[in-house]
């Protein structure tokens, strides 16, 4: 064979390796897949620690590490007993366990429900222990008596307005609610 049909055959050989190269590049990086990465999460997430004895619950809020920072507020709502003998509960928040009563029927972690006396509850941190204790008990509670002590609390982002003061807006939560019930007579 000759020379000239040589180069020709080759060149014919390249131009239809060349051509198919660019389909094959396309499938390649459309189906290539990756493995591994890292976890990425936005806002911030709450939760709720309750222990009952004695006929008291303690309640701690921790915010996840890495969160946002939030303020938190913490509500109880009981049913049971109340009906038949009138228990009642009432809030020990420890010596300087910072918490403070709205006069909403809301506990607020801080020492008032304002902004400026809320304090703020950083990604890692935990509230310190509010103790909700059951009083005015039957002294002997019949069979089949039970009562409910659900702790319903929230929290908001920490936000700032234009002046770079903080504030707080309960009705713009973006985070979970949580609740928990416990301590049957």
């Amino acid at each position: 064979m000759s020379k000239r049909k040589w180069l020709l055959a080759l060149l014919t050989f390249a131009l239809i390796i060349s051509a198919s190269i660019q389909p094959a590049i396309a499938y390649f990086t459309s189906f290539v897949r990756a493995v591994g990465g890292f976890e990425v999460t936005v806002g911030d997430t709450t939760t709720i620690e309750e222990e009952y004895s004695d006929w008291k619950k303690e309640i701690t809020i921790r915010n996840k590490d890495g969160s946002a920072p939030v303020f938190i507020r913490a509500k109880v709502i009981y049913t049971g007993l109340d009906e038949k003998e009138g228990f009642e509960v009432s809030f020990e928040d420890g010596e300087n366990a910072g918490w403070s009563d709205g006069g909403d029927g809301y506990y607020y972690y801080g020492t008032s429900s304002s902004a400026k006396g809320l304090t703020p509850l950083k990604g890692g941190e935990s509230t310190k222990t509010l103790t909700v204790e059951i009083t005015n008990i039957p002294e002997k509670p019949t069979e089949g008596d039970s009562f409910s002590v659900t702790v319903i609390y929230e929290s908001t982002p920490v936000r700032y307005d234009e002046a770079g003061n903080v504030t707080v807006n309960w009705d713009a939560q973006i985070i979970e609610v949580g609740s928990t019930t416990g301590g049957n007579s």
